[in-house]
């Protein structure tokens, strides 16, 4: 899912299933994790959720640092007296514990298919991944333990193929000792010379 997808599948969401959306699709963090999550373990302060090793599925504690977007999210939920859910459903003030028929109502809404909502954890590995975040960083944050789960995550599509192949053309024009950044700038500026319209 890639980025325009997902704000057509946001846009057709109900206001209370978009910020679960946007912290899954932001942060990577499984469905559980999300639904479980409470405002204790949010620290809006530094933009981080502290998750212990009970509440993730690897049963390792994991630091999950936050988007702008996703804490402009949270700050403008409601909280309940009753609970330190931080996503409630409204009708009974208790945390969600089954999105999934609000979930397909959106996708027919929004006009996708084939889609279920783990794709949208996928689609933060990909999108990191294809904005450069290193992958071993990237599986940190994710909470990835075993490589070859992450690799199940971590779509590879003929456009990064080509972009591949810009880095390392990039890469000779610079030299050997060509530096990282200097590799990517001269990347970028061939990919932003071959969108730009004819003159």
């Amino acid at each position: 899912m890639d980025d325009a997808a997902f704000e057509r599948l946001l846009a057709a969401a109900e206001p209370s299933l978009q910020p679960i959306l946007l912290v899954a699709y932001d942060t990577g963090m499984r469905l559980r994790e999300v639904l479980g999550l409470t405002w204790s373990q949010v620290d809006m302060k530094a933009g981080v959720v502290k998750l212990a090793a009970q509440d993730t599925k690897t049963e390792e504690p994991r630091t999950v640092f936050l988007t702008s977007g996703v804490q402009e999210a949270l700050a403008s939920l409601p909280r309940y007296l009753k609970s330190d859910s931080v996503f409630t459903n409204p009708e009974t003030g208790k945390a969600w514990n089954d999105i999934r028929k609000m979930f397909r109502r959106v996708l027919k809404a929004a006009g996708l298919t084939a889609i279920w909502f783990h794709d949208v954890r996928r689609s933060f590995v990909t999108n990191a991944r294809r904005r450069g975040v290193p992958e071993s960083v990237v599986m940190k944050m994710s909470g990835h333990r075993t490589r070859s789960v992450f690799d199940r995550f971590n779509i590879v599509e003929e456009d990064d193929l080509r972009e591949a192949v810009k880095r390392i053309e990039a890469g000779r024009a610079n030299g050997a000792s060509g530096s990282r950044q200097e590799i990517d700038k001269v990347a970028e500026d061939e990919s932003r010379s071959s969108k730009a319209p004819p003159a």
